[in-house]
């Protein structure tokens, strides 16, 4: 096993040098080595046992420790039906036939993350109370924007480089970020991860006097997030649009706090790789896997060593949600029907195995009148702009930047669909159409994704 990590490494690194590969063209050395590394981890090692690899993921704080972040709990209210409300919602958004695990409202924690280094501040900070931090890091914002952010890692582990990107974005946008750290599957199956993503946003609009912020707009709330994460914050957003409808229809009341409350559309959603289709079934998963990071489609999580988590005792091939569940809109949004008022999102893929349900799902949003803005990197695997320097991480943060405070200044304009790549050693870009799935019906993806169940066979027990 270690032999065939050390053939993709050694093969990976050799067709850079000799330009046998496009990205030759789109990465300095030091990105490509990057890259091939992580390939050749997730495709030439043995992924072990999931209990441990979760366990590793969950230390992360030494890679963070220069960026200035306050880790806190949210307390949570027990006076909330949000669990009910949201299977309500799931329910109006299903055919019936979906099942998950009942899951509560609980406690959320996170981090929030300013603007600035932890190395620009006092070294006192570090043995100052929880309230006095956040007041520093406050000290460094000078806009209301805050976004909501939401990592990625598979929904099963806590991704790198969230605490970095959210830096960066604060900076640029001059204001800050939250960080949800939400339940992780198999041990937290859908819809915990979601039901938290839905506490963590009412909370930033309702806080109690135990929460470090007053309340914040919903006009000032973008929501954001990388891969799973990046699903998260698309699902988010379907699932406010229909408890909307469903409370203004009087099918649905929801609690707050013990007061009822009317759920406000956040100001825009920005996404980076999104993980969409649960099922992995656009052709992209095979026409880019060359450009990738992750490996080839097929059973997930099938390799895993056994362990007390996983597989599941109800056994399920994903370990998100159930067998029947991963078609469901808000497990996989490329299954919604209709995006009608969705605010603004922007959406940014790289050559990756992802692409095309990203591409999609942009086209199904803006034939809904949705303003989306759509953003492709030649080349670039999964995630890029979290896993190396160059110029296509620069520029997509950029424009992630900058669609939030073009939201925020009213400055938006026409929604823009371009394709970056390097053009004689400059990045240049050029338009990117979406017609080839303006054809493609939802009745289509929803076969395709059952097809491509059907080659899965049956679940580990």
């Amino acid at each position: 096993m270690f032999f065939k990590f050390l053939l993709s490494l050694w093969m990976d690194t050799l067709a850079y040098v000799l330009h046998l590969t496009p990205a030759a063209d789109e990465l300095s050395l030091k990105a490509a080595s990057t890259i091939a590394f992580i390939r050749a981890c997730s495709r030439g090692l043995r992924p072990g046992r999931l209990s441990i690899a979760q366990r590793d993921s969950l230390n992360t704080r030494k890679a963070d420790e220069d960026y200035l972040t306050v880790r806190c709990k949210l307390p949570v209210s027990s006076k909330n039906n949000l669990a009910y409300v949201i299977s309500q919602a799931f329910k109006s958004l299903g055919d019936g036939s979906e099942t998950y695990e009942h899951q509560g409202c609980e406690d959320i924690y996170g981090d929030w993350v300013g603007p600035c280094k932890r190395s620009a501040v006092p070294v006192s900070l570090n043995s100052a109370s929880e309230r006095e931090q956040y007041n520093t890091l406050m000290s460094a914002v000078t806009r209301s924007t805050t976004i909501l952010y939401f990592q990625g890692g598979q929904f099963w582990r806590r991704g790198r480089g969230g605490i970095k990107i959210q830096n960066k974005l604060a900076h640029k946008v001059g204001g800050r970020t939250f960080g949800l750290l939400y339940r992780l599957s198999p041990q937290n199956p859908f819809p915990a991860a979601l039901i938290d993503c839905l506490t963590a946003y009412l909370c930033l609009l309702y806080p109690t006097s135990e929460h470090l912020h007053d309340p914040i707009d919903a006009r000032d709330i973008y929501l954001a997030g990388d891969s799973a994460g990046g699903n998260l914050a698309v699902a988010l957003l379907k699932l406010i649009l229909e408890i909307r409808k469903l409370c203004q229809n009087g099918e649905a009341t929801l609690w707050w706090n013990g007061e009822e409350t009317i759920v406000p559309l956040p100001a825009g959603a920005a996404v980076l790789s999104p993980y969409l289709d649960m099922t992995r079934s656009f052709p992209s998963e095979g026409a880019n896997l060359r450009f990738d990071i992750i490996p080839a489609r097929g059973p997930p999580f099938a390799n895993q060593d056994r362990c007390d988590t996983w597989p599941a005792k109800r056994p399920r091939h994903h370990v998100y949600a159930n067998d029947d569940a991963l078609l469901h809109p808000l497990v996989s949004p490329v299954t919604v029907r209709d995006w009608t008022g969705c605010p603004p999102v922007w959406i940014c893929v790289g050559e990756e195995c992802l692409a095309d349900a990203g591409l999609f799902m942009a086209q199904k949003m803006a034939s809904a009148n949705v303003v989306v803005f759509v953003e492709q990197f030649s080349a670039m695997p999964h995630n890029f702009a979290l896993l190396c320097e160059s110029d296509s991480t620069a520029q997509a943060i950029q424009s992630w930047a900058e669609f939030i405070c073009g939201v925020r200044d009213g400055s938006l304009g026409k929604p823009v669909v371009v394709k970056w790549s390097h053009q004689r050693s400059q990045l240049g870009r050029q338009p990117l159409s979406l017609e080839m799935w303006r054809g493609m019906s939802r009745e289509t993806v929803l076969k395709q994704m059952k097809e491509e169940m059907v080659k899965w066979g049956p679940p580990s027990a």
